[in-house]
C-alpha cells in the first residue's frame, strides 16, 4: 500500500452584505419584471484554478462564455446532428425558388412539425432527434432544429442566447443568466430573428417574453456578437368607428380594428384558440357596456398580415342625458380615462415592449333633432428628443362628428429620467379624453 499526499494552499474571500437601508421597489405598469431592478447580488462560477492545471475559464468574459457553451454536448453537439430531417430538406429544397423563400419555408416547417412544451433553457431537453420524432420538444429543442437545418439549406444561421423577462437581464459574462435560445439568421446585410416555438411567430417579431433588452449571437469560430432585441418596427392598432345617436341616446355602430406586428401576434395568441362566443365574451366583459354581435376576424391564418377584428355593437349605457341636453366622452367605450403613471418617482424604465401606433378614428351621427352644443377643443403634443407625439382632431360637418387621435411612442423602452414628463404627457391625453361632447335638442 502507498501513499500520497498533496497540499493546496487557497483563500476563501467572506463577503458581508448589509441590506438594512434599501429603499422599496414600487411597482406599476410598463415594466417587464420588477425584479430585473432590485438590489441584488448573483455569484456564478467564473474559472478554476488547481496545481499543475491549466486554468479553466467559464464565464470571466463573453468569449469564455461562448466557447463554453458551444462546447457543451448539449448545445454544440445538437446543433451538429442533421441527418433525422434529411428527406425532409430535401422536399422543402426541391419546391423553393430563392433563399428568402427558402428561410420562410424551413420556418413554416418547423413551426409546424413541433410543438412547444412550454420548457425554456439555453441546452436540450429530449434532443433534436427525439424531439423532431416526437413532434414535441423545448425551446432548445424547438430552434436547434431550426438552426441546424437553415445551415444545411446554405443559409447563415447562428443560435442566438438571450433571458426572458422573468429571468433577469444578464448585463456582465454569465452562463446561468440566459434561459432561452432562438436563431438569427443573415441575409443580404440584414438579422432576422426566428423563434419556431409559436406557430403565430413570423421573422423579426419574437413572443412579449423574449423582448429582454439585449441576446448574443454565438459565431461557430467561438466569437459573439450582442443585440438589440427592442423592435424597431411600429406595432401598430389601429381603430375606426362608424356610430349612430338616436333621439333615445341609444347607441349602434360597427368597429374595425387593426393589428400589426406585435399587436398581431399577441391578438393571435390570445383569441385564435377560442371560438367565437368565447371572443365575444372576451370583449363584452373588456368594454362593459357593449352588446355584441357579429364578429368576424380577417386574416386568421395569413400571418404576414395585419389581423383585423370587426364587430357590430349596441349600448344604451354611453350618453347621459339631462334634460334636453346628451353628454358623451368622444371616444365613447375606447376613451383613456385612467392615467397608469401615479408614481412620484419611478427609477426603472417605462418599457412598451415595441414602438407603438395607436390610431382611433371615430364618426359620429347624431340625432336629427339635435345639435352641438360644445366639442373638446383639437390638442397637439410632443415629447422631447423625439420619443413621440399625441395629436387630438374633432371637426364637424353637418350632423356628422368626426374625432381623430393618433398615439405614436418611437421607442420601446424609455429611461426613467423621462419618467415626469411621460407621466404629464399620459396625463394631457386622460384629461382631453374626459372632455365631452355636448348635444342640445332643437325646439321643433
Amino acid at each position: 500500500t502507498s501513499f500520497k499526499a498533496t497540499d493546496i494552499d487557497y483563500r476563501i474571500n467572506v463577503t458581508k452584505i448589509d441590506n438594512s437601508f434599501v429603499p422599496a421597489l414600487l411597482e406599476e405598469p410598463y415594466v417587464n419584471n420588477i425584479d430585473n431592478y432590485k438590489s441584488a447580488i448573483y455569484f456564478e462560477l467564473s474559472s478554476v484554478n488547481l496545481p499543475r492545471k491549466p486554468i479553466k475559464y467559464y464565464s470571466r468574459t463573453w468569449d469564455d462564455v461562448t466557447k463554453t457553451i458551444l462546447s457543451e454536448s448539449e448545445f454544440g453537439g445538437e446543433l451538429n446532428k442533421s441527418s433525422y430531417f434529411k428527406d425532409d430538406l430535401t422536399h422543402i429544397l426541391n419546391n423553393s425558388e430563392n433563399r428568402e423563400q427558402l428561410l420562410i419555408k424551413i420556418f413554416e416547417f418547423v413551426k409546424h412539425k413541433v410543438k412547444w412544451n412550454q420548457t425554456k433553457g439555453i441546452f436540450r431537453d429530449k434532443g433534436v432527434k427525439k424531439a423532431y420524432l416526437d413532434r414535441s420538444g423545448s425551446v432548445a429543442d424547438i430552434n436547434f432544429i431550426l438552426i441546424s437545418m437553415l445551415k444545411k439549406a446554405g443559409i447563415n444561421a447562428n443560435p442566438l442566447i438571450l433571458s426572458t423577462r422573468n429571468h433577469g437581464i444578464p448585463v456582465f459574462p454569465t452562463i446561468d443568466g440566459f434561459n432561452y435560445v432562438i436563431a438569427a439568421v443573415e441575409l443580404k446585410n440584414e438579422v432576422y430573428l426566428l423563434d419556431a416555438t409559436e406557430i403565430y411567430n413570423v421573422p423579426n417579431v419574437l413572443p412579449l417574453r423574449a423582448l429582454n433588452w439585449y441576446g448574443r449571437i454565438l459565431k461557430d469560430n467561438g466569437e459573439s456578437t450582442s443585440i438589440n432585441l427592442i423592435p424597431t418596427k411600429f406595432s401598430v392598432e389601429s381603430r375606426t368607428l362608424k356610430l349612430t345617436i338616436s333621439d333615445k341616446a341609444v347607441v349602434t355602430g360597427i368597429q374595425r380594428t387593426n393589428f400589426t406586428n406585435l399587436f398581431a401576434l399577441l391578438y393571435r395568441n390570445n383569441y385564435l384558440k377560442l371560438k367565437d362566443e368565447s371572443i365575444v365574451e372576451d370583449l363584452e366583459e373588456k368594454y362593459e357596456v357593449l352588446e355584441i354581435e357579429n364578429l368576424k376576424i380577417v386574416n386568421k391564418d395569413e400571418i404576414d398580415k395585419p389581423i383585423m377584428e370587426i364587430f357590430n355593437f349596441t349600448s344604451d349605457e354611453l350618453i347621459d342625458v339631462v334634460g334636453d341636453k346628451m353628454y358623451f366622452n368622444s371616444f365613447l367605450f375606447n376613451s383613456k380615462i385612467t392615467n397608469l403613471f401615479q408614481l412620484e418617482e419611478r427609477e426603472y424604465p417605462i418599457d412598451f415592449a415595441s414602438p407603438i401606433i395607436e390610431k382611433i378614428i371615430v364618426q359620429i351621427q347624431i340625432p336629427e333633432q339635435f345639435k352641438v352644443v360644445s366639442i373638446p377643443e383639437n390638442l397637439a403634443i410632443r415629447l422631447k428628443d423625439d420619443l413621440g407625439v399625441y395629436k387630438y382632431t374633432i371637426s364637424i360637418k353637418k350632423k356628422i362628428i368626426q374625432v381623430v387621435s393618433i398615439l405614436k411612442l418611437n421607442k420601446g423602452i424609455v429611461p426613467a429620467k423621462y419618467y415626469q414628463e411621460i407621466k404629464e404627457f399620459y396625463k394631457m391625453i386622460v384629461n382631453k379624453n374626459l372632455e365631452r361632447v355636448v348635444l342640445k335638442k332643437t325646439k321643433i
